[in-house]
Parts: C-alpha cells; structure tokens; sequence
C-alpha cells in the first residue's frame, strides 16, 4: 500500500478546507453593537467612575417620586457646581424629563412633572462637586 498519495490527498483536502474557512470569514460581516463603540466605551468608564464617587461620599441625595414631581434632598446643594436630573420612561419616551440641577442654599429642590403616568421611571442625577463628577441612579414604579 502506499501511503505517499493519501498523504498528498490529505494535505490537498486539509488546504481546501483552510481555504474555504478563511474565506467564509472574510465575508462574514464583523459589526459592533453601536458605531461609536469605543466613544461610548469611554463614556460608560466615566459612568462608573461617577457612580463609584457618589457611593464614596457620607451623604448622599435622597430622590422621592410621586404625582406631583421629583423631590431631591441633599444636604451638600449649596457645594454642588452644575448638575442634572433625567427622568426616563422606558415605556415612553414623550414622559422623559430632563432637569438642570443649580445650586442653591436650599437642602431639598423639587421638580414639576406635568404628563406624569403610573408605570416604571428611571432616574439619573449627574453632579460636578469639588471638580469631581458623581452620578446616583434609581428606579421608581407606581
């Protein structure tokens, strides 16, 4: 028996399938989830480091929702630079809100929601203190 052609054959076959393999992936499109991929990579590092700065801190805001609107309490207003306070409805997005947060001598600041419905609402508050960005997020169902 001579095993010199089945050796040929099998490399012949193993290079067709190496081949074949290599150009079906070429072909194969690659996307990433969004096309700015690493831009908003970038942005959810910053995300954490803002959520992780708001955990360090002793005091924290207290967010209370109701029919009414947004109440936020938080004793450390008068230090906060800027900030803002989005209000999210997955739901819906004509009841999104998206508020400034201006310092003030005040330790509670309240906000006015108009088209207010019962349902799910996610709330984000970003702040500048010290140079430094915090972020806290909460989520509320009525």
């Amino acid at each position: 028996m001579n095993y010199g052609k089945s050796i040929v054959v099998a490399f012949i076959l193993f290079a067709l399938f190496i081949g074949t393999l290599v150009t079906v992936c070429i072909r194969e499109e690659v996307s990433l989830v969004t096309p700015d991929y690493y831009k908003e990579e970038l942005a959810h590092g910053q995300k954490m480091t803002a959520l992780a700065n708001a955990r360090s801190l002793e005091s924290r805001p207290e967010i209370f929702m109701s029919a009414e609107g947004v109440r936020v309490k938080y004793e450390n207003f008068s230090k906060v630079e800027s900030g803002s306070l989005k209000i999210l409805r997955p739901g819906d997005q004509q009841l999104d809100h998206l508020f400034e947060v201006q310092p003030n001598g005040e330790k509670e600041m309240a906000f006015e929601v108009d088209d207010y419905a019962p349902g799910l609402y996610r709330i984000q508050m970003k702040w500048k203190m010290a140079g430094k960005e915090y972020m806290i997020e909460q989520v509320h169902t009525q």
